[in-house]
Protein backbone atom coordinates (compact mmCIF):
# COMPACT_ATOMS: atom_id res chain seq x y z
CA UNK A 1 0.00 0.00 0.00
CA UNK A 2 1.28 3.38 -0.68
CA UNK A 3 2.53 5.69 1.48
CA UNK A 4 0.19 9.11 1.45
CA UNK A 5 2.17 12.05 2.56
CA UNK A 6 -0.06 15.26 2.97
CA UNK A 7 0.52 18.93 1.97
CA UNK A 8 -1.78 21.46 3.11
CA UNK A 9 -1.65 25.41 3.04
CA UNK A 10 -4.37 28.60 2.44
CA UNK A 11 -4.32 30.98 0.38
CA UNK A 12 -5.91 34.08 -1.13
CA UNK A 13 -6.81 34.93 -4.77
CA UNK A 14 -7.20 38.27 -5.52
CA UNK A 15 -9.14 39.15 -8.51
CA UNK A 16 -7.33 42.68 -9.41
CA UNK A 17 -4.57 40.60 -9.85
CA UNK A 18 -5.21 36.82 -10.71
CA UNK A 19 -7.69 37.98 -13.58
CA UNK A 20 -7.26 36.15 -16.60
CA UNK A 21 -6.30 32.24 -18.12
CA UNK A 22 -2.39 34.58 -17.80
CA UNK A 23 -2.17 35.92 -15.09
CA UNK A 24 -2.63 32.87 -12.60
CA UNK A 25 -1.99 32.61 -8.75
CA UNK A 26 1.26 30.10 -9.03
CA UNK A 27 0.49 27.77 -5.67
CA UNK A 28 3.22 27.32 -3.56
CA UNK A 29 3.39 23.83 -2.83
CA UNK A 30 5.63 20.87 -3.94
CA UNK A 31 5.08 19.88 -7.74
CA UNK A 32 1.54 17.83 -7.95
CA UNK A 33 2.33 14.22 -9.45
CA UNK A 34 -0.18 11.80 -11.80
CA UNK A 35 -2.02 10.32 -9.55
CA UNK A 36 -2.03 12.50 -6.44
CA UNK A 37 -5.29 13.61 -4.78
CA UNK A 38 -5.20 17.32 -5.07
CA UNK A 39 -8.61 18.59 -2.59
CA UNK A 40 -8.85 22.59 -3.17
CA UNK A 41 -11.98 24.20 -0.40
CA UNK A 42 -13.13 28.02 -0.83
CA UNK A 43 -13.56 28.96 2.92
CA UNK A 44 -14.81 32.59 1.75
CA UNK A 45 -15.64 34.60 -1.07
CA UNK A 46 -17.32 34.16 -4.44
CA UNK A 47 -15.86 31.31 -6.57
CA UNK A 48 -19.01 30.72 -8.98
CA UNK A 49 -19.26 33.80 -11.04
CA UNK A 50 -19.10 37.92 -9.82
CA UNK A 51 -22.64 39.19 -10.65
CA UNK A 52 -21.82 42.59 -9.93
CA UNK A 53 -20.47 44.84 -12.62
CA UNK A 54 -21.11 45.44 -16.35
CA UNK A 55 -21.04 41.55 -16.46
CA UNK A 56 -23.60 39.36 -15.30
CA UNK A 57 -23.36 35.25 -14.46
CA UNK A 58 -22.71 33.98 -18.15
CA UNK A 59 -20.45 31.47 -20.18
CA UNK A 60 -16.91 32.74 -20.99
CA UNK A 61 -15.38 31.37 -23.90
CA UNK A 62 -11.49 30.95 -24.13
CA UNK A 63 -10.02 30.83 -27.41
CA UNK A 64 -7.25 28.52 -27.55
CA UNK A 65 -4.21 28.12 -29.65
CA UNK A 66 -3.49 24.60 -29.16
CA UNK A 67 -5.09 23.23 -31.86
CA UNK A 68 -3.58 22.36 -35.05
CA UNK A 69 -5.81 22.38 -38.43
CA UNK A 70 -4.71 18.40 -38.56
CA UNK A 71 -6.68 18.07 -35.22
CA UNK A 72 -9.13 20.26 -36.14
CA UNK A 73 -9.93 18.12 -39.36
CA UNK A 74 -9.13 14.53 -37.19
CA UNK A 75 -12.42 14.62 -35.05
CA UNK A 76 -15.45 17.12 -36.19
CA UNK A 77 -17.21 15.72 -33.18
CA UNK A 78 -15.78 17.99 -30.86
CA UNK A 79 -15.64 22.21 -30.92
CA UNK A 80 -11.53 21.88 -29.85
CA UNK A 81 -10.83 25.67 -29.91
CA UNK A 82 -13.19 26.57 -26.74
CA UNK A 83 -13.04 25.96 -22.76
CA UNK A 84 -16.12 26.97 -21.41
CA UNK A 85 -16.40 28.31 -17.05
CA UNK A 86 -18.70 30.72 -16.32
CA UNK A 87 -17.69 34.34 -16.36
CA UNK A 88 -15.35 35.16 -13.42
CA UNK A 89 -15.84 31.63 -11.92
CA UNK A 90 -12.50 29.69 -9.86
CA UNK A 91 -10.62 27.27 -12.14
CA UNK A 92 -7.19 25.92 -12.02
CA UNK A 93 -4.55 24.13 -14.15
CA UNK A 94 -1.40 21.98 -13.28
CA UNK A 95 0.42 22.40 -17.13
CA UNK A 96 1.02 26.37 -16.99
CA UNK A 97 -2.08 27.24 -18.78
CA UNK A 98 -2.24 24.73 -21.19
CA UNK A 99 -5.88 22.70 -19.46
CA UNK A 100 -7.79 24.07 -17.09
CA UNK A 101 -10.27 22.39 -14.97
CA UNK A 102 -13.28 23.63 -12.67
CA UNK A 103 -12.76 24.46 -9.29
CA UNK A 104 -15.97 26.54 -7.78
CA UNK A 105 -16.59 25.68 -4.26
CA UNK A 106 -15.08 22.49 -3.70
CA UNK A 107 -13.19 20.04 -5.75
CA UNK A 108 -11.62 16.72 -5.20
CA UNK A 109 -9.39 15.59 -7.99
CA UNK A 110 -7.91 12.61 -8.49
CA UNK A 111 -4.87 13.95 -11.52
CA UNK A 112 -4.61 12.48 -14.69
CA UNK A 113 -2.56 15.11 -16.21
CA UNK A 114 1.44 15.27 -16.18
CA UNK A 115 3.54 15.98 -13.68
CA UNK A 116 3.03 20.19 -13.00
CA UNK A 117 2.92 22.66 -10.16
CA UNK A 118 -1.12 24.12 -9.59
CA UNK A 119 -1.98 27.44 -10.85
CA UNK A 120 -5.17 29.41 -10.12
CA UNK A 121 -6.90 32.20 -12.06
CA UNK A 122 -10.62 33.95 -12.27
CA UNK A 123 -11.86 32.92 -15.68
CA UNK A 124 -12.09 35.75 -18.18
CA UNK A 125 -12.22 38.28 -15.48
CA UNK A 126 -11.59 42.25 -15.83
CA UNK A 127 -11.65 45.56 -14.21
CA UNK A 128 -15.63 45.14 -13.68
CA UNK A 129 -15.26 42.53 -11.02
CA UNK A 130 -11.74 43.47 -9.22
CA UNK A 131 -13.33 43.59 -5.30
CA UNK A 132 -13.53 39.63 -5.49
CA UNK A 133 -11.16 37.55 -3.29
CA UNK A 134 -11.49 34.08 -2.41
CA UNK A 135 -9.46 32.52 0.71
CA UNK A 136 -9.02 28.85 0.42
CA UNK A 137 -7.34 25.74 1.48
CA UNK A 138 -5.56 23.32 -0.91
CA UNK A 139 -4.31 19.71 -0.13
CA UNK A 140 -2.15 17.15 -2.23
CA UNK A 141 -2.19 14.06 -0.73
CA UNK A 142 0.46 12.12 -2.63
CA UNK A 143 -0.26 8.94 -4.76
CA UNK A 144 -3.78 8.53 -2.89
CA UNK A 145 -5.17 5.98 -5.69
CA UNK A 146 -2.63 3.13 -5.08
CA UNK A 147 -4.04 2.96 -1.78
CA UNK A 148 -6.88 0.27 -3.37
CA UNK A 149 -4.19 -1.40 -5.62
CA UNK A 150 -3.53 -3.90 -2.97
CA UNK A 151 -7.06 -3.72 -0.46
CA UNK A 152 -7.94 -6.97 1.49
CA UNK A 153 -11.86 -7.55 0.88
CA UNK A 154 -14.45 -9.14 2.41
CA UNK A 155 -17.87 -9.48 0.65
CA UNK A 156 -20.76 -7.18 1.89
CA UNK A 157 -23.83 -5.38 1.20
CA UNK A 158 -24.63 -3.22 -1.77
CA UNK A 159 -23.12 0.63 -1.29
CA UNK A 160 -23.70 3.51 -3.48
CA UNK A 161 -27.87 3.11 -3.02
CA UNK A 162 -27.99 7.16 -3.93
CA UNK A 163 -25.81 6.66 -7.20
CA UNK A 164 -26.55 6.51 -10.22
CA UNK A 165 -24.55 3.83 -12.61
CA UNK A 166 -23.26 4.00 -15.92
CA UNK A 167 -20.85 2.00 -17.59
CA UNK A 168 -18.66 3.99 -20.01
CA UNK A 169 -17.23 1.45 -23.26
CA UNK A 170 -13.73 1.53 -23.70
CA UNK A 171 -14.49 1.52 -27.99
CA UNK A 172 -18.05 3.08 -28.44
CA UNK A 173 -16.95 5.83 -25.87
CA UNK A 174 -13.55 6.19 -27.05
CA UNK A 175 -12.84 9.73 -27.66
CA UNK A 176 -10.47 9.25 -30.66
CA UNK A 177 -13.90 7.84 -32.83
CA UNK A 178 -14.02 9.61 -35.86
CA UNK A 179 -17.76 8.12 -37.34
CA UNK A 180 -20.11 8.74 -34.30
CA UNK A 181 -20.19 11.27 -31.40
CA UNK A 182 -18.06 9.03 -28.86
CA UNK A 183 -19.97 10.36 -25.48
CA UNK A 184 -21.60 8.50 -23.08
CA UNK A 185 -24.69 10.54 -22.42
CA UNK A 186 -26.25 10.05 -18.60
CA UNK A 187 -29.04 12.23 -19.36
CA UNK A 188 -27.98 14.12 -15.88
CA UNK A 189 -28.71 17.59 -16.82
CA UNK A 190 -26.42 19.69 -14.27
CA UNK A 191 -27.61 23.18 -12.45
CA UNK A 192 -24.12 25.74 -10.96
CA UNK A 193 -23.70 24.98 -7.80
CA UNK A 194 -24.39 21.28 -8.27
CA UNK A 195 -21.63 19.30 -6.03
CA UNK A 196 -21.38 15.68 -8.06
CA UNK A 197 -19.08 13.17 -7.08
CA UNK A 198 -18.07 10.14 -9.27
CA UNK A 199 -16.19 6.71 -7.86
CA UNK A 200 -14.84 4.27 -10.12
CA UNK A 201 -12.87 1.01 -8.37
CA UNK A 202 -9.59 1.17 -9.19
CA UNK A 203 -9.08 -2.34 -9.77
CA UNK A 204 -11.68 -1.81 -12.81
CA UNK A 205 -9.93 -2.14 -15.78
CA UNK A 206 -10.88 -1.67 -19.53
CA UNK A 207 -8.68 -2.47 -22.37
CA UNK A 208 -6.45 -0.11 -24.94
CA UNK A 209 -5.22 -3.85 -27.00
CA UNK A 210 -8.15 -6.35 -26.59
CA UNK A 211 -6.89 -9.78 -25.18
CA UNK A 212 -3.27 -8.42 -24.05
CA UNK A 213 -3.42 -7.77 -20.57
CA UNK A 214 -0.91 -5.99 -20.29
CA UNK A 215 -3.37 -3.01 -22.09
CA UNK A 216 -5.49 -3.15 -19.15
CA UNK A 217 -6.07 0.23 -17.60
CA UNK A 218 -8.11 1.51 -14.82
CA UNK A 219 -10.00 5.04 -14.98
CA UNK A 220 -6.99 6.67 -14.35
CA UNK A 221 -4.90 5.20 -16.44
CA UNK A 222 -2.93 3.23 -14.49
CA UNK A 223 -1.66 -0.34 -15.45
CA UNK A 224 -1.88 -3.75 -13.78
CA UNK A 225 1.59 -3.16 -12.45
CA UNK A 226 0.25 0.36 -11.02
CA UNK A 227 2.23 1.91 -13.96
CA UNK A 228 1.53 4.77 -16.17
CA UNK A 229 1.81 4.48 -20.20
CA UNK A 230 1.80 7.77 -21.61
CA UNK A 231 -0.11 11.38 -21.79
CA UNK A 232 -2.32 12.28 -24.97
CA UNK A 233 -2.98 16.17 -25.81
CA UNK A 234 -5.68 16.26 -28.04
CA UNK A 235 -8.86 19.06 -28.03
CA UNK A 236 -6.56 21.59 -26.14
CA UNK A 237 -6.28 18.63 -23.07
CA UNK A 238 -3.43 16.49 -21.88
CA UNK A 239 -4.81 13.49 -19.84
CA UNK A 240 -3.84 9.87 -19.40
CA UNK A 241 -4.04 7.38 -21.77
CA UNK A 242 -7.20 5.04 -21.20
CA UNK A 243 -8.42 7.40 -18.27
CA UNK A 244 -11.62 8.16 -17.44
CA UNK A 245 -13.06 11.80 -18.11
CA UNK A 246 -16.08 13.89 -18.31
CA UNK A 247 -17.67 16.72 -20.33
CA UNK A 248 -21.03 18.81 -19.69
CA UNK A 249 -20.82 20.59 -22.88
CA UNK A 250 -20.51 18.25 -25.70
CA UNK A 251 -16.79 18.09 -25.47
CA UNK A 252 -15.65 21.79 -25.67
CA UNK A 253 -13.82 21.14 -21.91
CA UNK A 254 -13.63 18.09 -20.74
CA UNK A 255 -12.62 17.55 -17.15
CA UNK A 256 -10.65 14.75 -15.16
CA UNK A 257 -12.87 12.13 -13.49
CA UNK A 258 -10.82 8.70 -13.01
CA UNK A 259 -11.23 6.54 -9.76
CA UNK A 260 -12.81 9.97 -7.45
CA UNK A 261 -14.02 13.08 -8.67
CA UNK A 262 -16.02 15.95 -6.30
CA UNK A 263 -16.88 19.03 -8.26
CA UNK A 264 -18.50 22.14 -7.76
CA UNK A 265 -20.43 22.61 -10.95
CA UNK A 266 -19.42 25.57 -12.45
CA UNK A 267 -21.80 25.83 -16.14
CA UNK A 268 -25.25 24.22 -16.60
CA UNK A 269 -24.97 20.96 -19.02
CA UNK A 270 -25.48 17.58 -19.60
CA UNK A 271 -23.24 15.49 -17.84
CA UNK A 272 -21.25 12.79 -20.45
CA UNK A 273 -18.55 10.62 -20.00
CA UNK A 274 -16.04 8.97 -22.47
CA UNK A 275 -12.31 6.96 -22.51
CA UNK A 276 -9.52 9.16 -23.05
CA UNK A 277 -7.85 6.62 -25.63
CA UNK A 278 -5.62 6.74 -28.57
CA UNK A 279 -6.21 6.86 -32.03
CA UNK A 280 -6.29 3.05 -32.48
CA UNK A 281 -9.98 3.13 -31.01
CA UNK A 282 -10.90 -0.39 -32.98
CA UNK A 283 -8.49 -2.37 -30.32
CA UNK A 284 -10.45 -1.11 -27.24
CA UNK A 285 -12.49 -3.12 -25.29
CA UNK A 286 -14.16 -3.92 -22.08
CA UNK A 287 -16.26 -1.34 -19.56
CA UNK A 288 -15.95 1.00 -16.21
CA UNK A 289 -18.79 1.53 -13.92
CA UNK A 290 -18.91 4.95 -12.65
CA UNK A 291 -21.09 5.94 -9.90
CA UNK A 292 -22.55 9.11 -9.70
CA UNK A 293 -23.97 11.19 -7.00
CA UNK A 294 -25.45 14.80 -7.49
CA UNK A 295 -26.60 17.00 -4.61
CA UNK A 296 -28.96 19.62 -4.89
CA UNK A 297 -29.16 22.89 -2.59
CA UNK A 298 -28.36 19.74 0.00
CA UNK A 299 -30.97 17.51 -1.46
CA UNK A 300 -29.59 14.12 -3.51
CA UNK A 301 -31.47 13.75 -6.98
CA UNK A 302 -32.86 11.06 -7.46
CA UNK A 303 -35.89 11.77 -9.23
CA UNK A 304 -36.65 11.22 -13.45
CA UNK A 305 -37.62 14.80 -13.73
CA UNK A 306 -33.74 15.33 -13.80
CA UNK A 307 -33.50 12.85 -17.06
CA UNK A 308 -33.95 14.34 -20.23
CA UNK A 309 -36.73 12.37 -22.22
CA UNK A 310 -34.26 11.74 -25.10
CA UNK A 311 -31.46 10.65 -23.10
CA UNK A 312 -29.54 7.08 -23.92
CA UNK A 313 -27.41 4.57 -22.08
CA UNK A 314 -28.98 5.43 -18.90
CA UNK A 315 -27.57 3.90 -15.42
CA UNK A 316 -29.62 2.27 -12.79
CA UNK A 317 -30.90 4.20 -9.74
CA UNK A 318 -32.58 2.12 -7.18
CA UNK A 319 -35.70 4.25 -6.46
CA UNK A 320 -36.42 4.31 -10.88
CA UNK A 321 -36.28 0.51 -11.93
CA UNK A 322 -37.44 1.40 -15.46
CA UNK A 323 -33.64 2.57 -15.68
CA UNK A 324 -31.18 -0.26 -16.59
CA UNK A 325 -27.33 0.02 -16.99
CA UNK A 326 -26.49 -1.28 -20.49
CA UNK A 327 -24.09 -4.12 -18.91
CA UNK A 328 -26.18 -5.69 -15.96
CA UNK A 329 -24.12 -6.23 -12.58
CA UNK A 330 -23.19 -9.67 -12.83
CA UNK A 331 -22.33 -11.34 -8.90
CA UNK A 332 -20.05 -13.80 -10.67
CA UNK A 333 -18.21 -11.22 -11.90
CA UNK A 334 -18.96 -8.10 -9.51
CA UNK A 335 -18.71 -7.89 -5.93
CA UNK A 336 -19.59 -5.52 -3.38
CA UNK A 337 -16.09 -5.30 -1.05
CA UNK A 338 -15.02 -3.14 1.51
CA UNK A 339 -11.63 -2.75 3.05
CA UNK A 340 -11.02 -5.85 6.14
CA UNK A 341 -9.87 -2.60 8.45
CA UNK A 342 -10.63 -2.17 11.94
CA UNK A 343 -10.95 1.69 13.98
CA UNK A 344 -9.20 2.32 17.21
CA UNK A 345 -10.16 4.79 19.17
CA UNK A 346 -8.97 8.27 18.06
CA UNK A 347 -6.84 9.78 21.00
CA UNK A 348 -7.93 12.45 23.34
CA UNK A 349 -6.54 15.80 22.08
CA UNK A 350 -5.41 18.02 24.78
CA UNK A 351 -5.21 21.67 24.15
CA UNK A 352 -1.57 23.25 23.91
CA UNK A 353 0.35 26.15 23.13
CA UNK A 354 1.25 26.02 19.22
CA UNK A 355 3.42 28.92 19.81
CA UNK A 356 7.33 27.73 19.28
CA UNK A 357 9.16 29.74 21.06
CA UNK A 358 12.42 29.80 20.09
CA UNK A 359 11.47 31.08 16.70
CA UNK A 360 8.02 32.70 17.11
CA UNK A 361 6.17 30.55 14.61
CA UNK A 362 3.06 29.20 15.17
CA UNK A 363 3.07 25.49 14.14
CA UNK A 364 0.80 23.45 13.26
CA UNK A 365 -0.17 19.50 11.97
CA UNK A 366 -1.92 18.41 8.98
CA UNK A 367 -5.85 17.88 9.21
CA UNK A 368 -6.77 19.60 12.24
CA UNK A 369 -8.94 22.50 12.95
CA UNK A 370 -7.55 24.68 15.88
CA UNK A 371 -10.30 26.49 18.47
CA UNK A 372 -8.77 29.54 19.40
CA UNK A 373 -9.06 32.28 21.72
CA UNK A 374 -7.53 35.99 21.03
CA UNK A 375 -6.61 38.27 23.87
CA UNK A 376 -5.63 41.73 22.55
CA UNK A 377 -4.05 43.93 24.88
CA UNK A 378 -2.66 47.57 23.41
CA UNK A 379 -0.04 49.25 25.55
CA UNK A 380 1.12 51.83 23.10
CA UNK A 381 -0.34 55.67 24.34
CA UNK A 382 1.39 56.86 20.90
CA UNK A 383 -0.01 54.28 18.16
CA UNK A 384 -2.90 52.72 17.26
CA UNK A 385 -2.39 49.46 15.74
CA UNK A 386 -3.39 46.09 14.22
CA UNK A 387 -2.22 42.76 13.60
CA UNK A 388 -2.54 39.67 11.40
CA UNK A 389 -1.51 36.12 11.10
CA UNK A 390 -0.30 34.65 7.76
CA UNK A 391 0.82 31.02 6.04
CA UNK A 392 5.04 30.42 5.73
CA UNK A 393 6.45 27.85 4.25
CA UNK A 394 9.66 26.03 5.67
CA UNK A 395 12.42 28.40 4.41
CA UNK A 396 9.88 31.38 5.48
CA UNK A 397 9.06 32.39 2.06
CA UNK A 398 5.29 33.66 1.37
CA UNK A 399 3.62 32.57 -1.61
CA UNK A 400 7.69 32.33 -2.88
CA UNK A 401 8.43 35.65 -1.82
CA UNK A 402 11.04 35.42 1.19
CA UNK A 403 11.99 38.12 3.85
CA UNK A 404 14.60 40.83 2.27
CA UNK A 405 12.07 40.92 -0.62
CA UNK A 406 10.48 44.62 -1.89
CA UNK A 407 7.08 42.77 -1.83
CA UNK A 408 7.73 40.42 1.01
CA UNK A 409 5.56 43.29 2.84
CA UNK A 410 2.44 43.57 1.28
CA UNK A 411 2.72 39.88 0.20
CA UNK A 412 2.31 38.41 3.75
CA UNK A 413 -0.15 40.96 4.21
CA UNK A 414 -1.88 40.16 1.27
CA UNK A 415 -2.25 36.36 2.23
CA UNK A 416 -3.46 36.81 5.58
CA UNK A 417 -5.32 34.77 7.32
CA UNK A 418 -9.26 36.66 7.60
CA UNK A 419 -9.47 35.91 11.54
CA UNK A 420 -13.31 35.65 11.87
CA UNK A 421 -15.00 38.02 14.80
CA UNK A 422 -11.63 39.96 14.42
CA UNK A 423 -12.46 43.64 13.16
CA UNK A 424 -8.78 44.75 12.61
CA UNK A 425 -9.87 48.29 13.99
CA UNK A 426 -6.51 50.04 15.64
CA UNK A 427 -6.67 49.98 19.06
CA UNK A 428 -5.47 52.75 21.70
CA UNK A 429 -3.80 51.05 25.50
CA UNK A 430 -7.08 50.50 27.73
CA UNK A 431 -8.92 49.05 24.40
CA UNK A 432 -8.46 45.38 25.38
CA UNK A 433 -10.22 43.03 22.85
CA UNK A 434 -11.02 39.20 23.33
CA UNK A 435 -12.67 37.34 20.22
CA UNK A 436 -12.70 33.32 19.38
CA UNK A 437 -11.80 32.04 16.01
CA UNK A 438 -10.41 29.08 14.38
CA UNK A 439 -7.04 28.47 12.38
CA UNK A 440 -6.62 25.39 9.94
CA UNK A 441 -3.22 23.24 10.14
CA UNK A 442 -0.97 22.01 8.19
CA UNK A 443 1.05 24.81 7.83
CA UNK A 444 3.12 27.46 9.46
CA UNK A 445 1.81 31.00 10.67
CA UNK A 446 4.04 34.14 11.51
CA UNK A 447 1.91 37.33 13.08
CA UNK A 448 2.59 40.60 11.55
CA UNK A 449 2.03 43.95 13.41
CA UNK A 450 0.75 47.15 11.29
CA UNK A 451 1.70 50.69 13.30
CA UNK A 452 -1.08 53.45 13.03
CA UNK A 453 -3.38 51.50 11.05
CA UNK A 454 -4.89 48.80 8.94
CA UNK A 455 -4.19 46.04 6.80
CA UNK A 456 -6.08 47.46 4.56
CA UNK A 457 -4.70 51.22 4.84
CA UNK A 458 -1.29 49.47 4.84
CA UNK A 459 -1.90 47.67 1.59
CA UNK A 460 -3.38 51.26 0.02
CA UNK A 461 -1.05 53.65 1.17
CA UNK A 462 2.20 52.15 1.93
CA UNK A 463 2.58 48.50 0.48
CA UNK A 464 6.23 48.99 -0.25
CA UNK A 465 6.88 49.22 3.53
CA UNK A 466 9.29 52.48 2.72
CA UNK A 467 10.34 53.78 6.54
CA UNK A 468 9.05 56.63 7.91
CA UNK A 469 5.76 56.37 6.02
CA UNK A 470 2.40 55.79 7.60
CA UNK A 471 1.44 52.93 8.36
CA UNK A 472 4.50 50.65 8.91
CA UNK A 473 4.05 46.51 8.51
CA UNK A 474 6.50 44.98 11.25
CA UNK A 475 7.35 41.52 11.43
CA UNK A 476 9.68 38.69 13.47
CA UNK A 477 12.44 38.35 10.79
CA UNK A 478 14.39 41.87 10.98
CA UNK A 479 15.50 41.06 7.37
CA UNK A 480 11.23 41.82 6.55
CA UNK A 481 11.72 45.32 8.40
CA UNK A 482 12.12 48.51 6.95
CA UNK A 483 15.02 49.54 9.98
CA UNK A 484 16.13 46.03 9.89
CA UNK A 485 15.04 45.55 13.67
CA UNK A 486 13.79 43.17 15.58
CA UNK A 487 9.82 44.34 16.42
CA UNK A 488 7.77 40.99 17.19
CA UNK A 489 9.18 37.88 19.55
CA UNK A 490 7.53 35.56 21.54
CA UNK A 491 6.97 36.55 25.20
CA UNK A 492 9.34 34.56 27.81
CA UNK A 493 6.77 34.84 30.60
CA UNK A 494 3.83 33.80 28.67
CA UNK A 495 3.95 30.88 26.55
CA UNK A 496 0.73 31.52 24.48
CA UNK A 497 1.62 35.36 24.08
CA UNK A 498 3.46 37.69 21.08
CA UNK A 499 4.82 40.98 22.15
CA UNK A 500 5.39 43.70 19.80
CA UNK A 501 7.50 47.04 19.60
CA UNK A 502 6.20 49.97 17.32
CA UNK A 503 8.33 52.48 17.53
CA UNK A 504 10.87 52.67 14.47
CA UNK A 505 14.45 51.76 14.85
CA UNK A 506 13.20 49.24 18.07
CA UNK A 507 12.25 51.94 20.49
CA UNK A 508 12.32 50.95 23.98
CA UNK A 509 12.87 47.19 23.26
CA UNK A 510 10.22 46.30 25.84
CA UNK A 511 7.37 44.84 23.47
CA UNK A 512 4.97 45.56 24.89
CA UNK A 513 3.79 48.00 22.38
CA UNK A 514 0.47 45.12 21.87
CA UNK A 515 0.60 42.06 23.28
CA UNK A 516 -1.95 38.85 21.43
CA UNK A 517 -2.86 36.15 23.35
CA UNK A 518 -3.52 32.71 21.18
CA UNK A 519 -4.90 30.15 23.37
CA UNK A 520 -6.05 26.71 22.32
CA UNK A 521 -9.47 25.82 23.33
CA UNK A 522 -10.22 22.93 21.55
CA UNK A 523 -8.48 21.02 18.62
CA UNK A 524 -11.09 19.46 15.86
CA UNK A 525 -10.30 16.76 13.38
CA UNK A 526 -10.86 18.91 10.14
CA UNK A 527 -11.91 15.44 8.20
CA UNK A 528 -14.80 15.17 11.06
CA UNK A 529 -15.12 18.18 12.70
CA UNK A 530 -15.05 16.02 15.82
CA UNK A 531 -13.74 17.93 19.09
CA UNK A 532 -10.73 17.19 21.02
CA UNK A 533 -12.29 17.40 24.50
CA UNK A 534 -14.74 13.86 23.58
CA UNK A 535 -13.97 10.51 21.91
CA UNK A 536 -14.47 10.30 18.41
CA UNK A 537 -16.94 8.16 17.27
CA UNK A 538 -15.29 4.65 16.43
CA UNK A 539 -18.13 3.16 14.51
CA UNK A 540 -17.33 2.00 10.89
CA UNK A 541 -18.34 4.52 8.16
CA UNK A 542 -17.80 5.30 4.79
CA UNK A 543 -14.96 7.43 5.35
CA UNK A 544 -12.85 5.29 7.67
CA UNK A 545 -13.32 1.83 6.08
CA UNK A 546 -14.69 2.42 2.52
CA UNK A 547 -16.87 0.34 0.51
CA UNK A 548 -16.26 -0.76 -3.36
CA UNK A 549 -17.94 -2.73 -5.77
CA UNK A 550 -15.61 -4.52 -7.25
CA UNK A 551 -15.18 -5.83 -10.78
CA UNK A 552 -12.60 -9.00 -11.36
CA UNK A 553 -11.04 -8.81 -14.96
CA UNK A 554 -13.18 -11.26 -16.78
CA UNK A 555 -15.49 -8.85 -17.33
CA UNK A 556 -13.56 -7.78 -20.00
CA UNK A 557 -14.34 -11.39 -21.74
CA UNK A 558 -17.96 -11.16 -20.88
Amino acid sequence: MATVAVEKKQFIIDASVHNSHESRLKIDIPQIETGDLLIVKVLSGNAFGVYEGTHKLSTFYYQSINSSDSEKSFNSNFDLDRYEFQFASLVGSLDDGKTFFPIGNHLELTVLQPDGNLSLAFWGNDDSTADNCVTLTVEVQSQKDLEQFNVPVEVSNYIFTDRWQFDIDAKANSVSRRDLSPLLKTGLCLQPGDLITVDVHSLDFWSLVAGDASWNFNADGRKLDGTYWTNIFRFNHNFQSGSLVGTLDGGKTFFQVGTHLQMSVLNAGHLSFACWADDNYGDNQGVIRAYVKVVRDGITITQPSNVSSNSIDLGRFTNLSELKPKVKFDPNTCIWAKANCKLEPRPILEPRSIIDKGSAVIKTEPDKKYNLQFTVTPGSTIYKNTFGIFPVSADGSVAGVKPGDPTYAQTAVSNRVKLANYNEEPVLKGQKQKFESQLLGGTNYEIFLIVSGTPDQFLEKNPTNKPRMSPQAYFKTTAANPDGKSHVKASSEDEDTFGFEDMYNGGDKDFNDMLVEVKVTSVEDAATSSTSSENSDTTLTEQDCPLYPLCKLSQLNN
